[in-house]
């Protein structure tokens, strides 16, 4: 179908077609219909599914897709979003912003890879973020881009071994002291790391430190969000 040949729908429109029989999704002000590529994706079917009958092109771009990728989307081109809806169409995942904005979250791993990704998320979508990293000037480095690229919100750092019990006291301690009585509204776990290793060369050390990062740390962390949610409902 030629761009003038492009049917115009509105925003509304789009929204009805939320549902796997039926799944519409809007990108850079085109609407597409990818019910029968739902099951297909290389991502998963319930990344669409949560993107179903609303703007995704924020989403979209910061996977950071391919060239072919973006291509083979026209394919499923159905159309173009009316020029008055179209500004809103660009506007962030509503439903995000409404889990997060005015929200304090603790990302660990922050301070590169996925763990940054999150965070410039839930900046973006208007949260407040306390950074956590083993590295701690690539922990500052990710405040400081949160702050660059967020007039709203607290964004802050603090270097951890987050398998380590004595520094989650540390990061406790932190937390109580710059961050009041305000207590920590989402956790998000993202620190991790990997020994390569064939399993008939790997020796305990190694196995102990992918087991107390990627496994344990969690459960430490977590109880200091438990502990933070125990505090507020007991002093407000």
């Amino acid at each position: 179908m030629a761009p003038k040949d492009l049917k115009t729908y509105s925003i509304a429109e789009v929204s009805k077609h939320n549902s796997a029989d039926s799944l519409w999704i809007i990108l850079n002000d085109k609407v597409y219909d990818v019910t029968k590529f739902a099951l297909e994706h290389p991502g998963g079917e319930d990344v669409l599914y949560d993107m179903a009958g609303q703007g995704a092109t924020e989403s979209f771009n910061d996977v950071g897709h391919s060239v072919d990728a973006k291509e083979m989307t026209e394919e499923y081109c159905i159309g173009k979003i009316s020029d008055d809806d179209s500004k809103n169409a660009k506007q962030p995942n509503i439903k995000m912003a409404n889990l997060v904005a005015g929200k304090l979250g603790v990302v660990t791993g922050g301070g590169s890879g996925i763990g940054r990704a999150i965070a410039q998320m839930l900046g973006r979508h208007g949260a407040s973020v306390l950074v956590v990293d083993i590295q701690e000037q690539h922990a500052k480095e990710t405040a400081e881009l949160l702050t660059k690229e967020n007039s709203k919100g607290k964004f802050a750092a603090f270097a951890a071994d987050v398998s380590q019990r004595d520094e989650i006291d540390n990061l406790s301690k932190y937390f109580a002291k710059d961050f009041a009585k305000q207590s920590p509204d989402f956790l998000v776990n993202s620190a991790g790391i990997t020994r390569d290793s064939f399993l008939i060369k790997m020796n305990d050390q190694q196995y102990d430190d992918v087991l107390n990062v990627n496994l344990k740390s969690i459960y430490m962390v977590s109880i200091f969000k438990m502990m933070y949610l125990f505090f507020k409902l007991i002093t407000f």
